[in-house]
């Protein structure tokens, strides 16, 4: 499992991984950025963020959502190139629109979006919630939505020129 939290304009991601009560030696970046623009933050099962990413980026056609087991569970915050935040799930293959922050996912959701809501950044409330969950933790990467979009749309024209 993990913990991301996003203000609207940062997305933070914790790094452990966890199998059951166990937590696994090294961490994994969970926040992607795509040179497409699309950004996306992965919780759960961590061998499927691959196809996750790609299939989202696809289309998230219903009929073509990657499949695991019964007992596996994910959820995808994705951002598309036009800034706007959706939601995927395990159990709906179909896109929700995320629209009021601050917006939180994972095993310590609910202690980061209590930290968000006293005050903390998205570091903090990432940091927060790793006291609080033992599927959070390691190293906590954060992401300027808004700053990577602008470096795109630059890199962008400058190749266009």
């Amino acid at each position: 499992m993990t913990t991301i939290a996003t203000d609207g304009r940062h997305i933070a991601a914790d790094s452990r991984v966890s199998r059951g009560w166990e937590i696994t030696e090294g961490g994994v970046e969970k926040i992607v950025r795509f040179d497409d623009g699309w950004v996306m933050a992965v919780a759960g099962r961590g061998a499927m963020k691959h196809c996750l990413t790609e299939w989202i980026r696809a289309g998230a056609a219903p009929e073509k959502c990657p499949k695991g087991g019964p007992e596996v569970t994910w959820s995808v915050l994705a951002v598309d190139p036009d800034r706007k935040f959706w939601l995927y799930t395990h159990d709906a293959p179909y896109r929700e629109r995320i629209g009021s922050f601050p917006f939180t996912l994972g095993s310590g959701a609910d202690f980061a979006r209590g930290a968000m809501l006293a005050g903390a950044d998205v570091r903090r409330a990432i940091e927060i919630a790793a006291h609080c969950d033992c599927h959070t933790g390691g190293d906590i990467q954060v992401v300027d939505v808004q700053a990577s979009c602008a470096a795109l749309t630059a890199a962008n024209e400058a190749l266009a020129a």
